[in-house]
């Protein structure tokens, strides 16, 4: 799992709205999603770990997909 709390401490918006814009939910405004989408792929792997017990595919997963923004 990505670790929203983070990204929400460095972007300002809330933990809701950062997932939201994560999971690509309609009512986030483009801009913000925008800048919540930089700044989570601007954090390192070892950053967006949420616990090291989930360090499995699904941070992988999310990961490879922000290669392809």
């Amino acid at each position: 799992k990505v670790n929203i709390r983070k990204i929400s401490e460095r972007t300002g918006f809330s933990p809701a709205t950062v997932s939201n814009a994560l999971n690509h939910k309609r009512g986030v405004n483009k801009d913000t999603a925008a800048e919540i989408l930089k700044t989570a792929g601007s954090l390192t792997v070892e950053q967006l770990i949420f616990d090291d017990s989930h360090a499995s595919s699904t941070c992988k997963d999310w990961i490879s997909g922000l290669i392809f923004l």
